[in-house]
């Protein structure tokens, strides 16, 4: 399958049908399920180290890169969690889809889609804050943020943040928005790359 000049490996489909499978339930359930996240993690595992899946041979060097991503995933998603009074929005249903993610892309591939990932979920993130604000209210939140970054002075007990407070802690569905890094994570890694001069990649 051809995308953007983009030939889609078979490790890319399976990771790509099991964020969507994640994304449909996390919007439906809240919940993204073993059923999906385990053995996405152990297919990526062995098509990594396999040759082409094609019976060429067995990579050690392929699969160890495979399980280093499997624990990168596990790394930067738990260690929020871990954080003493942490509110980490992340529950472990995207724990693991992260793992997955890492199983299949490998560690280079996995961050960037994570960077795009972050990138999808602060945009929705801020618009549904940014929803939150009373129509009433919203010249006295431009007066508060323009007096904070221009002269350093906090005006937040001036206005009353209950409602985006209670949007800001509302629980989100966040595998659509780990989808979409992902997709865009495979679509565009080189372009990222070169972009930020790692001509490398």
């Amino acid at each position: 399958m051809h995308i953007f000049d983009h030939t889609f490996t078979l490790v890319e489909i399976v990771i790509l049908i099991a964020v969507t499978i994640g994304a449909v339930t996390d919007m439906v359930t809240k919940k993204i399920y073993n059923v999906v996240t385990f053995p996405t993690m152990a297919i990526g595992l062995v098509l990594n180290s396999m040759q082409n899946f094609s019976g060429a041979g067995f990579s050690l060097s392929n699969l160890g890169w495979s399980f280093a991503g499997l624990l990168l995933g596990l790394g930067i998603t738990i260690l929020p969690r871990l954080k003493k009074g942490s509110d980490a929005p992340m529950a472990y249903g995207d724990v693991k889809m992260w793992m997955a993610i890492g199983a299949c892309l490998m560690p280079a591939k996995m961050l960037i889609s994570w960077f795009y990932f972050s990138i999808t979920f602060g945009t929705i993130s801020a618009i549904l804050v940014l929803k939150a604000i009373p129509k009433d209210q919203i010249k006295g939140f431009w007066l508060m943020l323009k007096t904070f970054f221009t002269a350093g002075v906090d005006l937040s007990g001036t206005v009353d943040t209950t409602d985006v407070d209670a949007a800001r802690k509302k629980l989100i569905p966040i595998c659509p928005a780990i989808a979409i890094g992902t997709l865009c994570g495979i679509l565009f890694d080189r372009q990222l790359m070169h972009f930020m001069g790692f001509n490398w990649y």
